[in-house]
């Protein structure tokens, strides 16, 4: 056997020698130990003089006796370690047994045998006094006694850790079990062990305790956050109610273990094992093992065990696979509300007033006859829209201009084909009926795929400018054709006739959700994604047939139908490729795919929001729209900063739009010019209200009007609805500021609906690199973006598997500085989001609240709670924080008057006992040579006021302020003496016939502390009646209780009295 496996070590007295290790801690190591006298075996637990705060009651420990407790037997001390001598209980602990490669999750019926025991072993513990502070599977060891005895192990001195140890930087010990008082260190109390038994039913109803899939830190703080702890729910509701009284949130709330014994869950498990159950495992189990033991009075006892063996470990592995299942974790659908901007419909616009004059001078346009078209702002005839799209206001981007402008005047000579007759707008529209139906018929035979090029693209190019003039004749063409011979077309290798293919079925489908509805059924769907990506593999698609691409897809989103059936083919990761990184190149596709992402959220069906937050975002829309989010800022503050509008000769610089993943790089590289011109002939309008305290104007155009360069002065206002699919390219050659700002809060609140999405969809978005971004972006934003943008960050805080990339990303640093602002119709709201993440992040974490104490949030910590403002809720517990994080942050502390701040609230009930115990911890920590906690307390309101504090204390309140007080008396002896003599003695001595043994054992100990620095203590004895206080505490044994009378308290008092003795007689 290897010396890790023995020791033969013994102790001092020879008494005991360890040997095998069975069990380890986080703090101590459990070992099978052998007294030498007599031949037991005892357990011995060995744990580090460190993580131990006192060992002066383990002498009255090993008085408690219960048969659902383990016995202390004694102890000893080396110059490293205490080893506490403990009976030995040899069937192991619940939390062995019921692990997966064993038993597996326990029925209903079994754990109440066993939780009943453990309520049974509590309530004798609290009423000695004693907060067992560790309940969980671990410590409930199980004997080989009848009716399944357990007993509760591990309690007392020994597990009660220096606070100092506590750090969630790096949590060891129970924190899936611990209650969230113990966790905020409000204080450990008796109803901190009922959480934790809740916890441990858990436990063995599923193997693990709540959390349980989360590591420690992140499991504390939702412990903390949560309403309650998940409950399973396949569970019965009378365990169910049980479990939701354990977890109350007050631990004020929560019923004590007698009360917990009386539950219905309880009380029904017991009556039924009274009445032996049949369907129960556990008391086959039971009976089997009393029938073995009565047959080993006849002489058969190896027999009979054998066989009940046999039969119980067949039972029990049936029971086990009967009702284990891995403990799964269903993801939790967030709640997502998503901020999005009020719906509308598109604008509707006049077809035959669009088209209301004909062609009456055609040209032929060939490949290099593109040049005569100005850009010019005097060149009315020009125009950045095909006559497929004038109706939303959109226009493809090319490189080299406007290349397909199929107005009216620039058809072939042969636009109807008929003697050379041209439409005149002077001839009536049902005269040219006739002779439209016949060219109809025939520019439709011209649409096969053994056509020419020239033949197809002039027949598409004219079936548009006829559907333009005579809707119904799209009725007839779907009707005597279909999707499906343009379909074919789109396997034609030439772009031109893929072009003008798209911009004919555009035509067709424009404003009509039943054509959309056919088209998507004969799989055109597919089909034109083709044509939508970006990419080496898609060089042969000219931007052109991107965009029109685009907007079919686009149309698609108009309409619930459609919507869903884009979705269903993938369309969503399809507008996530609309959103590329240069923003001023591809302007119009950028809005195309923002539109279209918000019709997609706001599709009212049974399809969670979240799902599809989680398909966009595995996508990689993220840092696509934080990319966005940055030139549309830039955008936006220099279309302003250059009047409102920029125009095609405008040299303003362009937002930098390059990799993201570069934290270290330049936000806004300057270097590229026209970042707001109307480049390749993309305009735009605005169609989002903005929340934006500056003004803005949309450019409003009458129906049908084709777009053309409009100045500033003619823009008329105009409010539109944000979150809709409209024109945002309605402009021919400029664009308004409006239009970035408009867009720019479009990807704000996108942002934030993926902020509010789960885990999974918040994970990426807590990429540091794009947090960095969205940090440096704080100073360039206006008030609301910035709002925006904090509700985001907000949002990632409440989410733990977040705040250690938030820390990294220095979110801390960045969200301090907001806290400046006070001037503004939102500045309430920012301080709401910044003080509301900076709690989140810097709760049960000290890392992080020193970290924001050294960015300076003390004094405003302050101002919020002086102020009283309604933020005094985040500002109170974070400044209480402030004394537990480290040296620096209490010594900002007091230099802000943090002191005075926590003696202020004293006269708060709600935070009374957490600032008595911040007092506590700053005078604990008060190791300079000056001594200035210390100074400060001595101040005589000081000592007043802690007087009359423990005088008027609520009684619910009365338990948890003891300790505070015995950690200050016995730190500062001067403190110690100067309360005593100001009328805290007598106080205490008066409290003594409380009737709750905790609060009598603090009470002993802080009259113990008192006495041994009072400067008379004889006349400390004779005014107060001290030794008659003793001797009825002593007395009230005979009284005679359930558990035999509160054992450590008389012993303490006999203890006290004894000390008291001597001093009278010297």
């Amino acid at each position: 056997m290897t010396s890790s496996q023995f020791n033969k070590s013994k102790s001092p007295d020879n008494k005991y020698m360890l040997g095998d290790e069975i069990g380890k801690g986080a703090y101590a190591r459990v070992y099978k130990g052998l007294d030498l006298k007599n031949g037991d075996f005892v357990a011995i637990k060995q744990v580090s003089l460190e993580n131990v705060v006192q060992d002066d009651d383990l002498n009255t420990i090993m008085n408690l006796n219960h048969k659902n407790i383990v016995k202390y037997l004694g102890s000893w001390k080396t110059k490293t370690h205490l080893h506490i001598i403990l009976e030995y209980v040899e069937n192991g602990s619940l939390a062995n047994n019921v692990k997966p490669n064993k038993f597996g999750p326990f029925p209903e019926s079994l754990v109440a045998v066993y939780i009943a025991q453990v309520l049974e072993g509590l309530v004798y513990l609290h009423e000695q006094g004693v907060i067992h502070r560790d309940i969980k599977g671990a410590n409930i060891l199980t004997t080989k006694e009848a009716c399944g005895l357990v007993k509760l192990a591990d309690f007392g001195v020994a597990t009660k850790l220096n606070e100092s140890e506590f750090d969630t930087n790096s949590v060891v010990g129970s924190p899936y079990w611990m209650a969230p008082e113990v966790i905020e260190l409000i204080g450990v109390c008796a109803a901190s062990d009922i959480w934790s038994v809740g916890c441990t039913v858990i436990e063995l109803l599923t193997c693990v305790p709540p959390y349980f899939d989360m590591q420690p830190s992140a499991a504390l703080y939702r412990i903390v956050q949560d309403d309650s702890p998940p409950i399973p729910d396949s569970l019965s509701p009378d365990i169910t109610d049980f479990l939701r009284q354990c977890f109350k949130k007050d631990s004020r709330q929560r019923p004590d273990a007698k009360t917990l014994l009386s539950h219905p869950w309880i009380r029904n498990s017991r009556r039924a094992l009274q009445s032996s159950l049949r369907n129960s495992e556990a008391i086959k189990y039971m009976k089997e093992v009393a029938a073995s033991s009565e047959k080993d009075d006849e002489g058969s006892q190896n027999v009979t065990e054998s066989l009940s063996a046999e039969k119980v470990g067949m039972s029990k592995t049936q029971k086990a696979s009967e009702h284990y299942e891995a403990p799964g974790n269903p993801e939790t659908e967030a709640s997502i509300q998503v901020d999005q901007p009020s719906s509308h419909s598109l604008v509707r616009k006049d077809e035959d007033h669009m088209l209301r004059k004909a062609v009456e001078t055609p040209s032929r346009i060939g490949g290099n006859e593109l040049s005569g078209f100005s850009d010019t702002p005097g060149n009315e005839a020009s125009t950045s829209m095909p006559p497929s799209h004038a109706i939303k206001g959109y226009s493809p981007v090319a490189d080299g201009g406007d290349p397909f402008l199929l107005m009216m005047g620039v058809l072939k000579d042969d636009v109807v084909g008929i003697d050379g007759l041209v439409f005149n707008e002077n001839v009536p529209a049902e005269n040219l009926y006739p002779l439209q139906a016949v060219e109809f018929s025939r520019l439709v035979s011209f649409l096969g795929p053994d056509e020419s090029e020239d033949a197809i693209v002039s027949s598409c190019e004219k079936l548009v400018v006829m559907f333009r003039q005579r809707p119904e004749q799209k009725t007839v063409f779907v009707t005597q054709h279909g999707f499906l011979p343009l379909m074919d077309l789109l396997d034609a290798p030439k772009s031109p006739v893929i072009y003008a293919v798209l911009q004919l079925i555009n035509e067709i489908v424009k404003d009509n959700t039943e054509f959309k509805e056919n088209a998507c059924l004969v799989g055109l769907i597919p089909v034109v994604m083709n044509f939508a990506g970006s990419g080496p593999e898609r060089d042969d698609h000219s931007q052109e047939i991107r965009m029109e691409a685009a907007y079919f897809l686009l149309q698609l989103c108009q309409s619930s139908s459609t919507l869903q059936m884009f979705i269903a083919c993938g369309g969503i990761p399809v507008l996530v490729g609309f959103i590329e990184a240069d923003y001023a190149k591809h302007r119009c596709m950028v809005h195309l795919a923002i539109d279209g992402m918000w019709q997609v959220f706001k599709l009212k069906k049974s399809t969670p929001i979240n799902d599809f937050c989680r398909i966009a975002a595995k996508s990689g829309v993220l840092p696509r729209l934080i990319n966005t989010f940055v030139s549309l800022n830039e955008a936006t503050r220099l279309a302003y900063t250059s009047g409102g509008l920029l125009s095609v000769d405008g040299q303003a610089p362009q937002a930098h739009s390059g990799q993201l993943d570069q934290p270290e790089s330049s936000l806004i590289v300057i270097d590229q010019p026209d970042v707001l011109t109307t480049s390749h002939g993309c305009g735009e309008e605005p169609s989002h209200a903005s929340t934006s305290n500056s003004q803005r104007t949309d450019i409003h155009q009458p129906d049908g009007d084709r777009p053309r360069l409009i100045s500033v002065a003619s823009h008329a206002t105009e409010k539109v609805r944000p979150g809709s699919i409209t024109s945002s390219c309605s402009l021919a050659h400029m664009v308004s500021g409006d239009v970035a700002s408009e867009y720019l809060e479009k990807v704000a609140d996108l942002l934030l609906v993926f902020a509010r999405a789960d885990t999974t969809v918040k994970s990426h978005m807590c990429s540091q690199s794009l947090l960095s971004l969205l940090f440096k972006m704080f100073n360039r934003v206006e008030t609301p973006i910035l709002l925006k943008i904090l509700e985001c960050i907000n949002h990632l805080s409440t989410d733990p598997n977040c705040l250690e990339t938030l820390q990294r990303a220095n979110a801390i640093k960045h969200l301090i500085p907001n806290l400046d602002l006070k001037e503004g119709n939102l500045v309430y709201q920012i301080h709401h989001e910044v003080l509301s993440a900076l709690f989140n992040l810097c709760k049960i974490n000290k890392r992080r609240q020193e970290q924001a104490a050294d960015h300076g949030i003390i004094p405003h910590l302050m101002h919020f709670i002086m102020s009283a403002s309604s933020l005094k809720q985040y500002a109170l517990p974070l400044l209480c924080d402030m004394a537990h994080a480290s040296h620096n942050s209490r010594e900002q502390l007091r230099a802000h008057g943090g002191l005075d701040v926590y003696m202020s609230l004293l006269d708060d009930e709600s935070w009374s006992v957490i600032a008595l115990d911040s007092l506590a911890v700053c005078l604990a920590h008060d190791n300079d040579s000056n001594h200035k906690v210390e100074q400060a307390l001595l101040k005589k309101d000081a000592v007043q006021k802690l007087v009359r504090f423990f005088k008027s204390c609520p009684e619910r309140h009365f338990v948890h302020i003891l300790e505070p007080f015995l950690k200050i008396i016995t730190k500062s002896y001067r403190i110690n003496k100067t309360l005593a003599v100001n009328g805290l003695t007598s106080l205490l001595v008066s409290r003594l016939d409380h009737q709750d043994a905790i609060v009598r054992l603090n009470l002993l100990k802080l009259i113990k502390a008192v006495y041994e620095h009072h400067p008379k203590p004889k006349q400390l004895i004779v005014e107060n009646n001290l030794p008659q206080k003793l001797q009825n505490l002593i007395g009230e044994r005979r009284a005679g209780q359930s558990s035999g009378g509160q054992v450590l308290v008389k012993q303490m008092a006999t203890s006290l009295l004894k000390a008291l003795y001597i001093n009278t007689v010297l």
